[in-house]
């Protein structure tokens, strides 16, 4: 007999904008930027550092898929 019970999560898809508001809001949060100017500074290489050292850099790297 097995108690193994079986969970399906719903999934929801969300166009590019949605998804692009999540992560703003995340980088407003953690960050005090809009995701436009992080995307900018990121892509120019300010954020290349442990991300450990910066406040909120961590939960807006892990964010960073909601945005490209």
């Amino acid at each position: 007999m097995t108690n193994a019970t079986e969970f399906r999560a719903p999934v929801e898809e969300v166009s590019g904008a949605e998804s692009f508001e999540v992560f703003n809001n995340i980088v407003r949060r953690e960050l005090g930027l809009s995701g436009n100017d992080f995307l900018t500074r990121y892509d120019a290489g300010f954020y290349d550092v442990d991300p450990d050292s910066v406040p909120g850099l961590s939960a807006v790297l892990t964010a960073l898929p909601f945005a490209r």
